[in-house]
């Protein structure tokens, strides 16, 4: 049977597509999913050069032309278009390039409008027309359709095209996203189940923070409930870490897996700890994969149980370990694998996942160094999720970690907390590489001011020196963290550790923060 006029393909989607597709339809209102990316574009621009380029661009590439049809269907289908029309809208506004209020206000009201998702291309692209060689570029488009790696495979393209460097000719039906799906497809999952089964025994409810939701009304769904806390390291504390990485021979990725799991502990009161983690879902044996644009990344979950009397090099030795044994099962649907876990049905298996932003700096430098006769500055990359947490890290000179957190379910003075203690964590590993895990969780002083604020109403301070008390425990939890600091006859456990004090407090104390007592309110 023919296709229709103007129907090239119509296959499946992958499993994260469709879980993608449940998330953005049953969230349309908050923009999850909806992806930006916005720059300042340098040089003489010349629009509809700029349009033809992109134009060319979109029709090299099918993942560029599909549209996503559900509605009455056994399973959702993905449509790629032979020809579709680039939606490019001009604007004359130079507060959108040097404002940045009202580049945010713009953004914002970007993603309220949305994207339809059975409409093709799933993308838009906003020209902020400057002076001075000055301008700007907002492209939006949805995840469903693209991860990051093909963003920046498509804009090399794009501004490639622009500057006249073509990219060759049409690419072979071997190496599209199409053939990617069939692939997977035809991947058996008996012995990826069994180890998915056995590394997540046990487990059976997932990583929730101590912490109370955030009083008053919720967030207007506006725009989403989402918010974003930057934090950006020094380039001499960015590359102390990299020598570390590269002293323990592990790679930066671990070092932040063992952030992150030390800090959900922290904030959990659990020393096993399940976080999601995003792969690149490329098989190596498709060729082109590299250049393949679509969507590929998905999530697998990361188990990590924490010995506190271990090393915190030997630690991040065997949390590298876990990951290069996981490393052949990646392409593992997170769906199968929640259905071979201990985790009920129907219950999330993990609530915060970490993102290792490789699309972002130094890779995207080579459009900064002359490829492209329109030089790129000031490059963001916005993305939301469905989770409540999300830790995105951004390499380069500076690293750049962003906490993107649900301010229904964390609230900013959390998000803070948790921030600042990834950040001390990371310290710690770079120049401590030999403390214990133990060592690597103690309070920080950031940590010891707060409570100690938190602890100090008038009659306190007149009662006992809270802060002496504190400090006293502390310098207990650091010289022998596994000693009996409370004897509780009768009770499961019947004593408590002085880490498990310390850190029982510091959820106590996030908590009754996030139900906003203040220093002196009866409790």
């Amino acid at each position: 049977m023919a296709s229709p006029p103007n129907v090239e393909s119509i296959y499946r989607l992958t499993a994260t597509q469709e879980g993608i597709l449940f998330h953005a339809v049953q969230n349309e209102a908050t923009g999850l999913y909806l992806q930006q990316f916005t720059a300042v574009l340098v040089g003489e621009l010349e629009v509809e050069r700029f349009r033809r380029a992109w134009e060319a661009t979109v029709a090299r590439h099918p993942a560029l032309r599909a549209l996503f049809t559900w509605k009455k269907r056994p399973h959702p289908l993905q449509v790629v278009r032979r020809t579709v029309e680039l939606p490019l809208e001009v604007v004359d506004d130079v507060g959108l390039i040097n404002d940045g209020a009202a580049l945010e206000t713009f953004l914002e009201q970007d993603r309220r409008r949305g994207l339809p998702l059975d409409a093709a291309p799933v993308m838009r692209l906003t020209l902020v027309r400057g002076s001075a060689g000055r301008h700007r570029l907002i492209w939006t488009f949805h995840h469903i359709a693209l991860d990051g790696w093909s963003m920046r495979t498509v804009l090399h393209e794009a501004l490639g095209r622009y500057a006249g460097v073509e990219p060759g000719g049409p690419l072979p039906a071997s190496q599209s996203h199409q053939s990617f799906v069939e692939w997977l497809g035809s991947q058996p999952e008996e012995a990826a189940l069994s180890f998915w089964r056995e590394h997540l025994r046990g487990f059976d409810e997932p990583t929730r923070l101590a912490v109370a939701a955030p009083a008053g009304p919720p967030p207007s769904s506006e725009g989403g409930s989402h918010r974003d806390h930057v934090l950006r390291l020094s380039t001499e504390r960015t590359a102390a870490l990299a020598q570390a990485a590269r002293s323990g021979r592990v790679t930066l990725n671990t070092m932040l897996r063992a952030a992150w799991a030390l800090t959900l502990a922290r904030f959990s009161g659990r020393d096993d700890v399940v976080f999601g983690a995003t792969v690149a879902g490329r098989p190596p044996e498709l060729p082109g994969i590299e250049e393949t644009v679509g969507m590929f990344i998905h999530t697998i979950p990361v188990r990590t149980r924490i010995d506190r009397s271990q090393r915190a090099a030997a630690w991040c030795t065997s949390l590298q370990h876990d990951q290069l044994d996981a490393l052949p099962f990646e392409t593992t649907s997170l769906a199968a694998i929640q259905r071979a876990s201990d985790v009920a049905p129907g219950t999330a298996l993990f609530e915060s996942i970490l993102v290792m932003e490789n699309h972002a700096a130094p890779e995207m430098t080579g459009l900064e160094s002359g490829r492209s006769s329109l030089q790129i500055e000031e490059a963001r990359y916005l993305e939301r999720s469905h989770y409540p947490l999300a830790l995105l890290v951004v390499p380069g000179p500076e690293l750049e970690l962003i906490l993107v957190h649900d301010v229904a379910k964390v609230s900013p003075d959390v998000a803070t907390q948790l921030l600042e203690f990834v950040e001390q964590t990371l310290s710690r590993l770079a120049h401590q590489p030999q403390c214990t895990v133990a060592e690597l969780a103690a309070l920080g002083d950031k940590e010891l001011h707060r409570l100690e604020q938190l602890s100090r109403s008038p009659a306190q301070k007149a009662a006992v020196q809270a802060d002496d008390v504190i400090r006293r425990i502390e310098a207990a939890a650091l010289a022998n963290p596994e000693g009996v600091a409370l004897r509780c006859p009768g009770s499961d456990p019947e004593s408590v550790t002085y880490q498990d004090l310390v850190e029982r407090s510091q959820a106590l104390a996030t908590g009754l923060q996030g139900h906003g007592v203040a220093p002196g309110d009866l409790v």
